[in-house]
């Protein structure tokens, strides 16, 4: 997995490190501003499937994973960036013309039916 242009420590080593220490990991653990700083979105699912996957092998572990907050919804604004790098599930253009990109299709199909695999079915799109 590449680095985030903001956050070269990947967080998907730093939930290894966290899930693997037994103090931590009887501890509720909940994985936010899980994202990836990117143009690609096929790059973003492959983010998403892997730290999503390494979430569920934690909880196969008896880590009390709780949940996963993605960032961000929205490609926004970064105070030290500008408009780039684009975080969000829904690109968000000059005129602020919102659509949603394959990632939050993708990601609306697994919280839909609880499966991973739901990530990569690319010829299932959401119903509005």
């Amino acid at each position: 997995m590449p680095n985030t242009v903001l956050d070269p420590d990947l967080p998907l080593a730093r939930l290894a490190r966290a899930t693997a220490c037994p103090t931590r990991s009887r501890s509720p653990t909940v994985a936010a501003e899980g994202g990836i700083a990117t143009e690609d979105d096929h790059e973003r699912l492959d983010y998403l499937a892997s730290h999503l996957a390494a979430l569920a092998q934690a909880r196969a572990e008896a880590v009390d994973v709780r949940g996963y907050l993605h960032w961000s919804a929205f490609d926004n604004f970064e105070w030290s960036e500008g408009y780039r790098p684009r975080f969000g599930l829904v690109a968000v253009d000059d005129a602020f013309t919102r659509l949603p990109k394959p990632s939050a299709h993708a990601f609306a199909r697994l919280a839909r039916t609880g499966r991973l695999d739901a990530l990569h079915d690319l010829h299932e799109r959401t119903p509005r």
